[in-house]
C-alpha cells in the first residue's frame, strides 16, 4: 500500500500521522502544502466535507483528518494487532475513548499555552520571569500532566491499555511531547510522589521506541 500524503510541516497532526504510517509500514509520498483551502488540489478537496490537513490520496480516493485517515488505513490493511484492531470491538472502543479524551480534554487544556507561545514565544524565554497570566497557563498544563500521569498509574502494563502500544499512546505522546519540549515543564516535580515520577518519563521513552 502506498499513499500521497498532503501535510503541514511540523504540525501535531502531521507528526502523529507520520508515526502511524511508519508503525503500519505504509509507504507514502510526502507533499508539503500551505493550509489554504482554496489551494488544496481539487482531486483531494472534492472528497471532503471541509478541506482538512493532513490528508491522503489512495487509488483515486482522498480523505482528510488524522482519525478518518487512520480508520481508512487500518480497514484497508485489515489490522488485527492491538494498535487499533479491526477484530476486537471492545479494545477499539476503549482506544477511541482515550483518543477522544486526548483531543477534547487533555490537549484542549494546553491550547491556551500553545497559542500564547505562537503569538510571542519570547515571553517564554525570559529567565526568572512569568506574568501571572502565563503562570496560570503553566499551572493548568501541569495539572493536566498530573491527571494523565494518574491514568498511567492506574492502568496495568507499560502503556495506556496494557502491555502493547496502541493508537491512544501515540495520540497522548505527541500532545505531551510538544508541551514538554516547548515549555520545558519540569518533570522533576513528580519527585514528590515516588510512584509517579519515572512513570511519565518511562512511558514517553517506551512509546518513542515503539
Amino acid at each position: 500500500m502506498s499513499v500521497d500524503l498532503y501535510y503541514i510541516p511540523d504540525s501535531y497532526d502531521t507528526q502523529l500521522l507520520l508515526s502511524v504510517l511508519e508503525y503500519l509500514k505504509i509507504e507514502y509520498k510526502p507533499i508539503a502544502v500551505e493550509y489554504e483551502e482554496d489551494k488544496l488540489p481539487e482531486e483531494l478537496s472534492r472528497y471532503m466535507v471541509t478541506p482538512k490537513l493532513p490528508a491522503i490520496m489512495h487509488e483515486g480516493f482522498g480523505v482528510g483528518g488524522v482519525k478518518p485517515i487512520i480508520r481508512y488505513l487500518v480497514q484497508d490493511k485489515d489490522i488485527k494487532d492491538q494498535f487499533y484492531p479491526n477484530d476486537d470491538l471492545k479494545k477499539r472502543s476503549s482506544i477511541d475513548a482515550y483518543i477522544e479524551h486526548d483531543q477534547m480534554v487533555y490537549r484542549f487544556n494546553f491550547i491556551p499555552l500553545l497559542k500564547a507561545y505562537e503569538k510571542d514565544s519570547k515571553i517564554f524565554k525570559r529567565d526568572g520571569f512569568r506574568s501571572d497570566e502565563i503562570q496560570e497557563l503553566y499551572d493548568k498544563a501541569n495539572t493536566s500532566l498530573d491527571v494523565f500521569t494518574e491514568i498511567l498509574y492506574r492502568n496495568e502494563g507499560d502503556f495506556i491499555l496494557g502491555d502493547q502500544v496502541t493508537l491512544a499512546d501515540f495520540c497522548y505522546f505527541y500532545t505531551t511531547k510538544e508541551v514538554i519540549d516547548k515549555f520545558k515543564i519540569d518533570l522533576g516535580k513528580y519527585e514528590e510522589n515516588k510512584d509517579f515520577i519515572p512513570l511519565l518519563k518511562i512511558w514517553l521513552k517506551k512509546v518513542r521506541s515503539g
